[in-house]
Order: structure tokens, then C-alpha cells, then sequence
């Protein structure tokens, strides 16, 4: 499409449920990206918006039950990260791909396998398991 508001709409839905189950967590994991991106910017626009808690989907949530993985942003740089360092939880879109010719795509990409490469799985995971663990104990200070 031309917008991402459909998308909003289902995501900001799902907000009701997590709202009704304070004693779950939920996590958000985005889509990983394809070799071929037809809206790669809308794409972005959405795992952005996902991912920004003070202006994003979810500034107005009042829980700390619902967290988000940007898998997309990952997986579409090698200097693209969403991840704990320091303490601090970062999510960074590089303003500089390496590889100009596909800066919102895969860049893990073999061939036509729209899956990650054993590369990517590795970094994804790096990433995303102590961020889970930080949000473990994000939502376990809430209770």
C-alpha cells in the first residue's frame, strides 16, 4: 500500500489484549526483511514507529508488559542494531548502509532465501537475547 495506517490499526489493536493481562508479557518481534522489499521504506517507517516508545506505538500504553524486537532493523545492516550496550537499550538505523545498492533490504541475503544467513541468525541472536533479558527484568520491576 501506500500508507502504513492499516498496519497501526492491527498493531494498536492487539494493545486492548495486553492491556487485559498485566501478569504476561508480550514481545513484538518484527518481520525480518525479504531479498526483495517492494515499500522498503514503509517498512522502516513501521518498525520505527514500533520501536519508539516515547513518540511510537506505544507512548500512551500505561503498562510495561508489551516490548518490541526490531528483527527488521537487524538484519537490514551490519550497523543497524537494537540491543543492550552499556546498560542502555539502543536501537540504531545507520545513516550510512554498507551496501548502497540495498540499504532497506536483507543484507544477509543469499541468493533468492528470503531466510537469513547463519551470519545473521548469529548477530539477531547477539542482539536479542540479552535485550529480552533486560526486558525481563524491565517487567518484572513493574510487578
Amino acid at each position: 500500500g501506500e500508507s502504513i495506517e492499516d498496519e497501526k490499526a492491527i498493531y494498536n489493536a492487539l494493545l486492548d489484549y495486553f492491556r487485559q493481562h498485566p501478569e504476561k508479557m508480550f514481545v513484538l518481534v518484527t518481520p525480518p526483511p525479504m531479498i526483495t522489499i517492494e515499500n522498503s521504506h514503509l517498512t522502516r517507517e513501521l518498525t520505527n514507529w514500533l520501536c519508539d516508545y516515547e513518540n511510537g506505538w506505544l507512548k500512551d500504553y500505561p503498562l510495561n508488559n508489551v516490548f518490541v524486537f526490531d528483527f527488521y532493523n537487524v538484519l537490514t545492516d551490519p550497523n543497524n542494531h537494537h540491543r543492550v550496550e552499556d546498560g542502555e537499550i539502543q536501537h540504531i538505523v545507520s545513516d550510512n548502509p554498507v551496501d548502497l545498492e540495498h540499504p532497506n533490504e536483507l543484507y544477509y541475503y543469499s541468493g533468492s532465501d528470503n531466510h537469513p544467513t547463519p551470519e545473521g541468525n548469529r548477530k539477531s541472536t547477539e542482539e536479542f537475547v540479552p535485550l529480552l533479558n533486560a526486558y525481563c527484568h524491565m517487567w518484572k520491576q513493574e510487578e
